[in-house]
């Protein structure tokens, strides 16, 4: 049954408490205490800040400078979620015996005490750093000092760092062992390259072909725009053109239009529509070729990567009810079949068919990561959420989840929450400031641990996985009390509780994903917001913890960017 989430009385002694903590002499289980009250019950908050109001007060008979501080102070404090903590991750209320030390250790508390539901980092502080190898977390100026785009690839492999469709490209080298990417540059150039190529992007108007393949289609608004190479320099009066680079020779044909070619000892000449020639050198021999120089046209890389992803789709196919017939999977919602029920979400294992399909409220049907219409849910509807319900106590959990995130709306963003959040049950979202949060309630109270138990990965958020197709993935061993984050197969964070924690076995039941049905603690929608602005594709609940392996495998088949199919 669940708890009562009703105002409640504050327990006795609560007061005393406080003045405790604010004295400086409690100890670590009574900040517990006190941290756990203030996130649990209403009203706990405001008798906290009135203390810490009348504290200040007492402070400023001394200094009468503090008093001007006060009503800043607490004006910040009754704004929900106080910013200026979103930087600040360990634990406030574990320092209390300094908070007095100054009126500025004081404003820190209170501020962040105002957010109470900001998230407090249980791991010991000499925890090293997590590494986060595979995954970049991008320059946010990147954006503003790029000068094009990848548009589109196929079967690329590349030699220099791997590059994902939907990527701002700066200036600068790039290798391509194989495979064909298609590039629009800033000023207009939608520029093709086949692999094996070794090519520089100086600017939105210039390139640099020092190996390879690549076609230029130039609207009016860039001509002049120019492919440097050993031989010449090759500058587009009008349309389109191709150049092959193998050493000292070069090749190129004139598809449409005119270029200008400048060679290297100065001799400037023109090549018409429809004209092929070779360059050997530096002022080496020219000679006309009789065929053209192919290379593959923009709609020709739109083919290829739609016949890749569709190989794709099928290999994830094939490999799907294998993992279906996993024991410990208890749900997998994914839709893989366009006009069935328009509002529910189907359960793929049929071992949980009592727990009946995921019901769509709210959320509009939208295309899935492999481009099929109507298989995913788009959340962005205000209120959106999936209604599902997974029976049973088990002894681990891991989430999977194919998301595309529009942006981080809100505090908290919903992958997966249960209802309130009693004993036992997760929480899984992604905070505003680009961690994902995992949490788990603990069933009893355990001196010096608080009621819920919290995990965060590194940040991940940045411009350019915006409305990408991304895998997050969590697990939690209840018996070695390890939590484990992973972004596309790659492990982003971890955590491990203290072996002492209360946590008899991990219970979900009623659940929502992408929002929050039953909020508990607040009830300010800034707190209570927990609308996922984004895309899911599909969502795999398993009763145990998988391993870094079965994730990267999880991964690697059901990854639709992949260029290579990985078994």
């Amino acid at each position: 049954m669940k708890e009562d989430h009703k105002k409640q009385e504050l327990p006795d002694g609560f007061v005393e408490l406080i003045g405790r903590v604010l004295d400086g002499v409690a100890d670590e289980g009574e900040v517990a205490q006190l941290d756990d009250s203030i996130c649990r019950i209403p009203g706990a908050v405001d008798e906290w800040l009135e203390a810490v109001r009348l504290e200040i007060h007492l402070e400023s008979i001394h200094d009468p400078s503090q008093m001007a501080c006060e009503s800043e102070i607490f004006s910040a404090t009754r704004t929900p979620l106080a910013t200026s903590v979103r930087e600040g991750n360990h634990r406030v209320l574990g320092r209390v015996g300094l908070w007095l030390v100054s009126l500025a250790t004081v404003v820190l508390v209170l501020f962040s005490l105002s957010s109470w539901s900001r998230i407090r980092t249980d791991a010991p502080l000499d925890q090293p750093p997590m590494t986060t190898k595979g995954i970049t977390n991008p320059n946010p100026l990147l954006a503003s000092q790029g000068v094009a785009i990848l548009t589109g690839q196929a079967q690329s492999v590349w030699k220099s760092e791997e590059i994902l469709a939907g990527r701002v490209m700066p200036p600068g080298r790039y290798q391509l062992d194989s495979g064909v990417v298609q590039i629009d540059l800033f000023s207009g150039v939608r520029l093709v390259v086949e692999g094996h190529a070794d090519f520089v992007i100086e600017s939105p108007l210039r390139v640099r072909l020092h190996r390879g393949a690549a076609r230029a289609q130039v609207p009016k608004a860039a001509e002049g725009f120019r492919i440097d190479t050993a031989a010449a320099e090759i500058t587009d009066l009008g349309t389109e053109f191709a150049v092959r680079v193998d050493g000292i020779t070069t090749d190129f044909s004139v598809i449409e239009g005119a270029v200008e070619v400048q060679e290297k000892d100065g001799v400037l000449w023109r090549a018409e529509d429809g004209q092929s020639f070779r360059l050997q050198g530096q002022g080496g021999k020219r000679t006309i070729l009789q065929e053209a120089v192919e290379v593959v046209s923009a709609g020709d890389v739109l083919k290829l990567e739609s016949t890749q992803r569709q190989q794709r789709q099928r290999h994830w196919r094939e490999s799907l009810q294998l993992r279906l017939d996993d024991n410990r999977l208890l749900a997998c919602y994914k839709m893989l079949e366009g006009g069935g029920d328009s509002r529910a979400l189907p359960n793929l294992v049929p071992a949980s068919q009592s727990d009946g399909p995921a019901v769509i409220v709210g959320g509009e049907l939208s295309r899935d990561r492999w481009g099929n219409a109507d298989r995913a849910v788009d959340f962005t509807q205000f209120g959106s959420r999936l209604r599902v319900s997974v029976s049973g106590q088990h002894d681990g959990l891991t989430f999977i989840c194919w998301a595309k995130i529009n942006n981080l709306d809100h505090e908290y963003n919903s992958l997966f929450l249960t209802d309130g959040h009693d004993s036992g049950e997760p929480h899984w979202q992604i905070l505003r400031d680009g961690r994902v949060f995992f949490s788990v309630k603990q069933s009893e109270r355990v001196e010096g641990l608080p009621m819920e138990l919290r995990s965060f990965s590194v940040p991940l958020w940045s411009e350019e996985i915006r409305g990408r197709w991304l895998m997050f993935a969590v697990t939690f061993d209840n018996a070695t009390k390890q939590v484990h984050h992973y972004l596309n197969g790659v492990a982003v964070g971890q955590t491990t509780f203290p072996e002492k924690a209360s946590i008899p076995g991990i219970e979900i039941g009623p659940a929502s994903i992408g929002n929050w049905a039953d909020p508990v603690y607040r009830t300010d929608d800034a707190f209570t917001s927990r609308n996922l602005n984004g895309v899911i594709d599909e969502l795999w609940v398993y009763g145990a913890p998988l391993t870094a392996s079965d994730i990267q495998s999880h991964y690697a088949v059901s990854n639709p960017y992949a260029s290579v199919i990985e078994e």
